[in-house]
């Protein structure tokens, strides 16, 4: 009884090991897919047959990404079923979309890639033709070798696990005719099947495909199916020709005779040679000197200035520099003279000072459940059209954001000898000595004046204290390193404000590496240019490190409440331009609100989502979702001309130039009740409340060349474990779904240029 029951056990188990290996896409349970025989699956693949499957496929794209050909590709085929056919007759969409891939020899060179799309039974007989693409018939019985991943498909993805399936292959029955088919088509390595909509964030299916051709009781009996190849080959290939996959994206490389193995590795040479010196030059070179002859009109001299801060060794500021891509040295931007940039701002804000005709924007007040008030979707848009004066805006501070005043042994003091401290601000410290020599004692004489400046000005009020240009960062959670500002002129410092906002646990290791002194006192301390203006532990006002930070980065409004103008500068970039010139040339020069880089790579909303999701920028997909599936019902557009002047959906926020003014801080308000809704991430809902605001604000939106003129861009502290900064203790996923029946369809099919109206 127990044999029976153990044979029993055994054979449901292998029932469900098949099952499980051969389980189906979920896709292909809601659409069309081609009909598969799973013949044999272990451990890292599986040997599916195809029998008469139809494909529409693109022309060869010729590019160096995979992602790029593919979305290429799909848009053609996107086209192809709605309409724009020989016979205009609408598709239904099918799965998996075929990508086969061509590689080239080396990664910096342009792959070939086809893009196909399964035709649905019903259309298999007379296929509807189309300019640009062709019918492919797969006659007979086709096999392929199949390896399955999750999430979305990158670059460095594909090759990846083309080279994982490659290998789970050798030793087995299946190599040879893998192999031998390679052999016969050395022009197609592999193929890549994605089985989900792009709207769809979690539970994604794709899949690599080696196909061949060949009987599958051939390779089960042994018999080399190479035999049935050849058959069909014209002309034999030499024997010594073998293939090999790389760990990168176009890495199938086939071996050549020797002599011609011998002028790849020369030219091999001679390219490393070429380029190394460059890339040596690049990677350790002060990225302010590498455009020596940059021509900057009257800029600053910063030549034999000393430093504004001796960092500790070890400490590497200056360690892990982003590179561009693109030329530094083409001055994308003209700044004015330091000296006119100085009187030019000096002079606004003398006149912004004067002027009282300007309507002040009101926000409320009170006590809420969180810092920005919890307000649902119709609330926060309710306050979308601001055409009366007298109407109070939700713009956060519903609780407190916790600055530390001083600290302990200075609060006594002041407290104690309010009177005297009165006194000092109007005397000088003899008088104070013959009055209070308690007080003269405690209080050394060349250190009494800095002391007393502590006590009567605290980070907030000297916040309040800034009336003109103001420089803004902040370090929550150790996540960057602070870096000063680069090519500031003599006047700079004098004239403006820079403040550093960081947390205790910042503060903690900051300390620990010797960058900032445990300040027993608590009074103010700086960091080369920067002011340290550090939160009250257990207080923040959320739980999220980066919730925090937008606070800082788009309500500097509300905390330097008498500032005009604010320069926020995110702590993984270092300012090389001195902020007086970029105030003028983009902002002020420019005639609007505000300045900020357009993003270098996508122009619509819905790409920067997918982009977010993707790359585990945010862990909490479903908020994503319903982020975008209310922005779409709310009216949401992509970006089209009809957006002009803005020439961009998508910025990047990591470098911000503001005027402080009604529309610039109604925006910042607007965006920032958003982010509390959803997200921290802000380049989400920065169209969808630029677009529908009134009055609107004036943005330019610069190009990239400038973002990377300006300043240099360095990667983030490394933490163990890091997956991108999502919701503490929370990663929920989307449920898949189609685009069908979203509220974002018809965003979708206009931003992949299929407009539904």
């Amino acid at each position: 009884m127990a044999r029976r029951s153990f044979a029993l056990l055994v054979v449901v188990t292998a029932l469900l090991a098949v099952a499980a290996a051969a389980a189906v896409p979920p896709s292909c349970e809601r659409i069309e897919c081609p009909a598969y025989k799973v013949v044999d699956s272990a451990n890292g693949f599986e040997i599916r047959r195809y029998t008469d499957a139809m494909w529409v496929s693109t022309s060869p794209i010729e590019d160096i990404s995979f992602v790029a050909a593919t979305r290429t590709g799909f848009l053609q085929l996107f086209n192809y079923i709605q309409g724009k056919n020989a016979y205009n007759e609408t598709i239904e969409m099918t799965a998996p979309v075929l990508t086969e891939v061509s590689p080239s020899d080396g990664p910096f060179c342009v792959s070939s890639f086809v893009v196909s799309f399964y035709v649905p039974a019903k259309n298999q007989a007379d296929p509807p033709p189309a300019d640009g693409l062709r019918v492919r018939r797969w006659a007979g019985a086709r096999y392929a070798a199949v390896r399955r991943f999750g999430g979305f498909v990158a670059d460095a993805d594909v090759g990846e696990q083309a080279a994982r399936l490659d290998a789970s292959l050798q030793g087995t029955r299946w190599a040879a005719a893998v192999n031998e088919a390679r052999r016969a088509d050395p022009k197609s390595a592999y193929t890549v099947a994605q089985y989900n909509s792009p709207f769809e964030f979690s539970g994604r299916v794709n899949e690599i495909w080696m196909l061949f051709d060949g009987a599958e009781k051939d390779a089960a009996s042994g018999m080399h199916v190479s035999t049935l190849a050849r058959k069909r080959r014209r002309k034999p290939k030499p024997s010594n020709h073998t293939s090999k996959t790389a760990n990168r994206m176009g890495c199938v490389r086939v071996r050549s005779p020797p002599v011609l193995q011998s002028k790849l590795l020369c030219l091999s040479l001679l390219y490393l040679l070429t380029t190394l010196p460059l890339a040596v030059y690049v990677s350790f070179s002060d990225p302010d000197r590498r455009c020596a002859l940059l021509p900057f009109p009257s800029r600053a001299s910063t030549a034999g200035v000393k430093a504004l801060f001796e960092y500790p060794p070890g400490y590497g500021e200056h360690k892990h520099a982003l590179t561009v891509p693109r030329a530094l040295c083409s001055n994308p931007v003209v700044f004015a003279g330091y000296k006119t940039a100085l009187e030019e701002i000096n002079g606004l804000c003398r006149n912004l000072s004067e002027s009282h005709a300007s309507p002040v924007l009101r926000y409320q007040k009170g006590t809420r459940d969180s810092f920005a008030g919890n307000l649902s979707a119709d609330e926060r848009r309710s306050f979308f059209s601001h055409t009366d004066s007298e109407v109070e805006i939700p713009c956060g501070f519903f609780k407190k954001f916790p600055l530390r005043e001083v600290g302990e042994f200075v609060d006594q003091i002041y407290i104690r000898y309010r009177v005297m401290f009165t006194i000092v601000a109007f005397s000088s410290r003899n008088i104070v000595a013959q009055l209070f020599p308690a007080i003269a004692m405690i209080i050394p004489s060349n250190a009494s004046q800095q002391l007393l400046e502590k006590v009567m000005v605290s980070d907030r009020l000297a916040m309040e204290k800034c009336s003109g240009v103001v420089v803004a960062s902040a370090i929550f959670n150790d996540y960057d390193k602070i870096r000063q500002p680069k090519g500031l002129g003599s006047e700079t410092l004098r004239t403006t404000c820079f403040f550093m906002f960081v947390d205790d646990a910042t503060h903690r290791v900051l300390a620990r590496q010797g960058v900032m002194a445990e300040d027993e006192h608590g009074g103010a301390t700086t960091v080369g240019a920067w002011r340290v203006a550090r939160l009250r532990a257990g207080e923040p006002p959320y739980e999220n490190p980066a919730m925090n930070g937008v606070v800082a980065k788009h309500l500097l409004h509300r905390l330097f409440p008498n500032a005009r103008f604010s320069v926020w500068v995110d702590a993984k970039m270092q300012l090389t331009v001195d902020p007086l010139l970029l105030v003028p040339s983009l902002l002020v020069g420019k005639g609007v609100d505000m300045a900020v880089s357009r993003h270098p790579f996508n122009l619509h909303t819905m790409e920067e989502a997918i982009a977010t999701a993707r790359w585990s920028k945010w862990g909490d997909v479903e908020s994503i979702r319903v982020q975008m599936e209310t922005y779409c019902e709310n009216g949401l557009q992509p970006w089209s001309p009809n957006k002009l002047p803005y020439p961009s959906d998508v910025p990047d926020t990591a470098i911000i130039i503001r005027r402080h003014g009604l529309a610039s801080n109604l925006f910042s308000c607007l965006l920032f009740n958003e982010l509390e809704a959803f997200n921290p991430r802000d380049q989400l809902a920065f169209a969808y409340v630029r677009d529908q605001m009134t009055p609107k604000v004036s943005i330019n939106m610069f190009e990239v060349e400038v973002f990377e003129h300006i300043a240099v861009e360095y990667r983030h502290n490394l933490k163990r474990g890091d997956t991108g900064g999502g919701k503490q203790g929370i990663t929920r996923m989307a449920s898949s779904r189609d685009i069908s029946g979203s509220s974002c369809e018809k965003y979708l099919m206009k931003m992949w240029g299929e407009s539904t109206e």
